[in-house]
């Protein structure tokens, strides 16, 4: 059935088709027939045939050049739409009456069909090498190609994409404007909903000032309606790139509109069908300062699915021209946020086009136990504050993985322990470290001892605490520590309660993963742990550093490239930085010279033993029990556990033959510290006579 509208215009198509074809050829037989199947529909004279269609009006010779035409009604919902947006695009009557035939085309069978009669377009869908269009239209085919140059305005907003066979191909999301009811703003109909998300601006908080240098920049051009501001979003996957986005268009109240996310069928879109949509949003929201783009996985446009290989810049893809997306970012009438995995696969010239950089880091400690505890709540996951700290300390994730594993939990009617396994799955298969780190839990008990970090416990030449009060009483944070001794002695442990009496997160990085393959870049690696602290604010510590710090002989310059760079960075770095290392290795001591602090760890002494089994085990250890002399925290951590699980935690005798086990299973090395001392052997043991230093 047509309404009205698309009964004047199939009318007014047929009439300059039949009036520009010879009445015997095949396109004008075609059109006839189906005129008259379609007569009843179209008000048209019941007998069929050309001669009485001539008479009914639609065929007949070609009109003047100025010839007045009937008046088209304007009454359907399609019209009304397409009349807005040719206000908010800026197009002419030509152009328009070209985007309504190749919609009415689009989304009406019986139209469709007509168009197929007139020229058997349908298969493979309108060609600008094709003389169909400019019959249907009524108009020459120089006049065809001028409404679909590149530069013209059908092309340019992303309303029509031209292949390079000179095809015509529709913006899909343009249908809507046919089959959707309603009276919404022709923009958010094209463009969908507004993209929202569940955090809260201070949930980014790690991000330091990036976070408000990103904001002011947004919110500047919104005011000012600036071009060209592009932002680029980078991180791994996983970071809250996409929620960054979503939450910095929240807080600033502006809409943001995610583009190119599916193709033309609703599927994946090809390359050329997300710059079509990116074009036709740019062109929908020119005039819109309240409105902000999001562009997904940018590499797929601004790289073009170009392979890498031995360090070289990919090449777009075919048919992609660089200066043309150079002249997109460079014009963008709104400000847009461009997020990737991957910012080095970028071309160089890419990066320049873009005014700032946000590169996303994982949230620090206290972000996290926000977050846990919003997502525990909202998913109503029976779950106390502790917990939500727990978990924090635990995973050292985005919210987005945090907001997957409870809403898992919630589905599966699971409690904390499905969280736990979801968070590890779902680490394991992205290849992330599953834990944020466990050195802060090597002098803790477990939950259901009801204790607090004890220092005491701690062996070292230098009071921890002292240290503490005294750095927490200065207001400069620019320090460096060294800290050197046997595994769990407490050096980390040590680094947390620092941390936290200087009211800064701990970020914690192995000394192991700083070591790059390819030269280069482990100088790299150290230089972006230096950033990423500075732009966080956060207590920097590379664990077992001996692999970076380490004593070499080095006979080439790479082999000592990796603890330059520390250093140089450690000199110029604003925040508290730390190294810790066993005494497996000992460390440069050239190195050694650069650091401010210098704290040397040993095993525990008779009476710090005594202490530690008290605090692990709620009890006094037997006077006629004698421990072993080279205990440390966490050897009680461990004995603890292990007697848990075989039921023997009431034996006192058990539980210190177990510690002697561990002892058996890692002897003290009888090394230095490294700082001019004596070995651990002879500290402990001096300790343990109660000699001083």
């Amino acid at each position: 059935m047509f309404n009205s509208r698309e009964r004047a215009l199939v009318l007014r198509w047929s009439r300059n088709v039949l009036a520009r074809v010879r009445a015997d050829s095949p396109e004008a037989l075609e059109l006839t027939d189906w005129l008259s199947a379609h007569g009843d529909q179209l008000g048209l004279a019941p007998a069929g045939g050309h001669a009485a269609l001539a008479g009914s009006g639609v065929a007949g010779s070609a009109p003047r050049r100025h010839a007045s035409e009937p008046e088209i009604p304007q009454e359907d919902n399609a019209f009304r739409r397409l009349a807005d947006l040719r206000a908010v695009v800026g197009l002419d009557a030509r152009e328009s009456a070209a985007l309504e035939l190749l919609l009415r085309t689009e989304t009406h069978p019986s139209i469709q069909a007509m168009v197929d009669a007139v020229g058997g377009v349908r298969a493979s869908g309108f060609s600008l090498r094709e003389p169909t269009l400019g019959r249907l239209l009524g108009a020459c085919p120089a006049a065809v190609q001028r409404l679909f140059r590149a530069d013209g305005r059908l092309a340019r907003s992303g309303l029509v994409r031209v292949d390079e066979d000179q095809r015509l191909t529709l913006a899909r999301r343009l249908n809507r404007l046919a089959w959707s009811a309603g009276s919404a703003d022709v923009r958010r109909l094209l463009l969908g909903g507004e993209a929202e998300s569940e955090l809260d601006w201070q949930d980014f908080e790690h991000l330091g000032a990036v976070r408000s240098d990103a904001k002011a920049l947004v919110r500047g051009a919104a005011e000012k309606g600036a071009c060209g501001v592009n932002i680029l979003v980078h991180g791994a996957p996983g970071t809250g790139k996409t929620a960054f986005c979503q939450t910095l268009a929240k807080h600033l109240g502006l809409a943001l509109f995610s583009v190119g996310e599916s193709g033309d069928g609703g599927g994946e879109p090809l390359r050329s069908e997300r710059l079509s949509e990116l074009r036709l949003a740019q062109s929908l929201l020119a005039a819109d300062r309240r409105a902000l783009l999001l562009f997904d996985e940018t590499e797929d446009l601004l790289v073009g699915g170009g392979e890498v290989a031995f360090g070289l810049a990919p090449q777009p893809a075919s048919g992609a021209s660089r200066v043309f997306l150079h002249r997109l970012l460079e014009r963008n009438p709104t400000p847009t946020l461009w997020t990737t995995h991957d910012a080095e696969a970028l071309h160089p010239a890419v990066l320049r086009r873009m005014m700032y950089a946000v590169r996303m880091q994982a949230p620090t400690l206290s972000v996290r136990t926000r977050i846990w505890s919003r997502q525990l709540a909202l998913h109503g996951i029976d779950a106390t504050k502790d917990d939500a700290l727990a978990l924090a300390r635990e995973f050292a994730h985005s919210p987005g993985l945090a907001a997957a594993a409870t809403a898992a939990a919630h589905i599966g009617k699971g409690g904390l322990a499905a969280i736990r396994r979801g968070v590890q799955s779902l680490s394991a298969a992205m290849g992330h470290d599953l834990h944020a780190g466990s050195g802060a839990a090597e002098l803790l008990p477990d939950a259901d001892v009801d204790v607090a970090f004890d220092p005491s416990l701690i062996e070292s030449d230098t009071d921890i605490v002292a240290l503490a009060d005294r750095l927490a009483e200065t207001e400069t944070r620019a320090f460096s520590l060294c800290l050197q001794g046997p595994p769990g002695t407490g050096k980390t442990a040590s680094l947390c309660y620092l941390a936290g009496r200087l009211g800064l997160d701990l970020a914690e990085v192995r000394g192991a993963e700083l070591l790059g393959m390819w030269q280069g870049e482990t100088e790299r690696n150290i230089a972006d742990a230096f950033a990423s602290a500075a732009e966080q604010g956060t207590f920097l510590v590379i664990d077992q550093a001996q692999a970076l710090l380490a004593e070499r002989h080095a006979s080439f310059g790479w082999e000592t490239g990796a603890g330059s760079e520390v250093l140089a960075w450690m000199e110029r770095h604003p925040l508290p930085f730390a190294c810790t290392a066993s005494d497996e290795e000992r460390l440069d001591q050239t190195a050694l010279r650069h650091f401010v602090f210098r704290c040397a760890f040993g095993f525990l002494g008779p009476a710090t033993a005594a202490r530690a089994f008290r605090l692990w085990f709620g009890r006094d250890l037997p006077a006629d029990l004698r421990l072993p002399a080279s205990l440390t925290p966490s050897d009680f951590r461990m004995v603890r556990r292990r007697a848990a699980l075989l039921g023997v935690e009431d034996s006192d005798e058990t539980l210190v033959a177990m510690l002697r086990d561990e002892c058996r299973i890692a002897p003290p090395q009888g090394r230095g510290l490294g700082f001019g001392v004596e070995p651990d052997r002879a500290f402990g043991q001096r300790r343990r006579r109660g000699e001083s230093p």
